[in-house]
């Protein structure tokens, strides 16, 4: 019997990929982790966040087959050598802009004072855009050492793109990341990738000057992305085509999931899951959103989650719905 249990344990390791996804934020990081996460059980893969990555935490990740987060690869590398290492990068301006309208589409109070030199304010000012995250995110060297600087940091990061990293994607290529990636792992084609998190990010709203003034802060994430972009092209050449796209079997109904995101086209089968189990698939294009609003938060903090604050709001908003739409 044990016998079995070993030999089950040591093909079920063979067959699982370990991955390390450093997710870069606003870069498309969700849909792609969302793509990641269907080819893992809910215990085989964690969503790093700061106290997981506290040097005398970092052990116990290792038996993780998918580690995915919003990290500095320098406070992963020590137990990076067991993992594929993924990443996308997105062109920084835009990524800048996302950030900034990502925070006040959220009615933050003030982003401004919480994330100071991090982004920019209501009026268009760039003195607050966003400074080289890419290159923080992906360094080796440590970022918690100001005396580090930029340069630095921006040749380290190429340096761990081009020698630790094993997939890049991009973001303004995100189809055909998702296509290569899946090339990449030996996955099955993704029939329609799901589409998370999504903010505009247009210039046409900003002058040259905001433009010009977040460039010029982003000078070194500007730098990072053009060398992934040539790193990309040349990872087209080396990676073959080898897997198929599936058929999708669209379901009208099913056990629904409270934990998934409903905001798209329809049901389709999670990889590696039972048959009762899915996720719901969208697209920007089809994406509507009902918004509500919430009751505050309260001093002192009687209910913090916002479901709970919520709850007789979105109640009554899906109640309207049902009674003014035909669903099919």
């Amino acid at each position: 019997m044990h016998f079995f249990i070993l030999i089950s344990f040591i093909l079920s390791c063979i067959s699982q990929e370990k991955l390390l996804f450093v997710h870069i934020p606003k870069s498309g990081g969700l849909t792609f982790r969302s793509i990641l996460m269907d080819h893992y059980r809910g215990d085989e893969y964690i969503n790093l966040t700061r106290p997981d990555l506290e040097p005398n935490k970092l052990e116990r990740l290792k038996d993780y087959p998918l580690l995915s987060g919003h990290m500095y690869y320098f406070d992963i590398a020590p137990l990076s050598h067991d993992f594929k290492k993924i990443t996308v990068l997105r062109n920084p301006i835009k990524r800048v802009l996302s950030e900034h309208h990502y925070l006040y589409d959220r009615n933050h109070p003030d982003p401004k004072k919480m994330l100071k030199g991090h982004l920019l304010p209501v009026d268009g000012d760039p003195i607050y855009t966003a400074k080289n995250i890419a290159c923080l995110c992906l360094s080796k060297l440590n970022v918690h050492n100001p005396n580090i600087t930029i340069e630095q940091h921006l040749e380290s990061a190429k340096d761990a793109l081009l020698n630790d990293f094993n997939f890049i994607g991009i973001t303004e290529k995100m189809d055909e990341t998702i296509s290569l990636l899946c090339d990449f792992l030996g996955w099955d084609q993704v029939a329609r990738a799901p589409m998370h998190n999504t903010t505009r990010s247009n210039y046409d709203h900003y002058s040259k000057d905001i433009i010009n003034g977040i460039a010029e802060r982003n000078w070194a994430d500007i730098a990072l992305y053009e060398f992934a972009c040539n790193l990309f092209e040349k990872q087209k050449q080396s990676i073959q085509p080898t897997t198929h796209k599936k058929n999708i079997i669209w379901q009208k109904t099913i056990n629904y999931d409270i934990n998934d995101v409903l905001d798209g086209f329809g049901w389709c089968h999670r990889e590696k899951l039972s048959e009762q189990q899915f996720r719901w698939v969208c697209s920007p294009e089809n994406l509507r959103i009902e918004k509500v609003n919430a009751f505050n938060l309260t001093k002192p903090r009687l209910i913090g989650d916002i479901g709970l604050r919520s709850f007789f709001q979105l109640r009554k908003r899906a109640l309207q719905l049902l009674r003014n739409e035909k669903f099919d």
